[in-house]
């Protein structure tokens, strides 16, 4: 149950055998973490992808501001609110903590996921035919789709062009392309 934080409460709060958090009533997400050798200020919130009215729930972020010796509980309070400001606009704070990472995937194309299968399958020592091929069913069967976001791929989509597929080439091609 969230509780109303003050500096005395914070620093009253003991380590009790096991990890715990505190959360704030006034800034709903901001908590007090308190562990067996620290008591940190963290961010916890739901991050949500996509265009309003279809987002839908990516992660739930989890993001640590800094110790309680570090901070005063009013500069937690407005640091809670510029982060979780952020994480409302669907970014994601911890990105940039792992800057050096590959992009998200969730940003990427469909031709983009085709080229990363096929470096994958280079990777594995697949057949160079098996690769070729998978392009092919691309370039040929699904050219609509390659500017397309991937995350803009519904069911409902793959569904249509399935069955576009199967009228014109046949149900087996169509069951090869949705596969890729």
């Amino acid at each position: 149950m969230p509780e109303r934080l003050t500096e005395n409460l914070i620093k009253g709060l003991v380590f009790e055998g096991k990890p715990r958090a505190v959360r704030d009533s006034k800034v709903t997400g901001l908590m007090v973490a308190i562990n067996k050798t620290v008591k940190s200020y963290k961010v916890q919130r739901d991050l949500c992808i996509g265009q309003h009215g279809r987002r839908r729930l990516a992660k739930t972020v989890r993001y640590t501001l800094g110790t309680t010796d570090e901070l005063s509980l009013e500069q937690a309070r407005d640091l809670a609110q510029t982060v979780i400001g952020q994480i409302k606009k669907g970014i994601d704070p911890n990105a940039a903590l792992g800057a050096g990472r590959r992009e998200d995937p969730g940003t990427w194309t469909v031709e983009r996921m085709y080229a990363e299968y096929a470096e994958d399958m280079r990777v594995r020592d697949c057949a160079p035919r098996s690769i070729a091929d998978m392009q092919l069913r691309l370039d040929r069967y699904l050219p609509r789709w390659k500017r397309l976001a991937i995350n803009e791929v519904k069911r409902s989509m793959a569904r249509e062009e399935h069955r576009r597929i199967s009228s014109r080439f046949g149900p087996i091609v169509a069951n090869q392309a949705m596969r890729d």
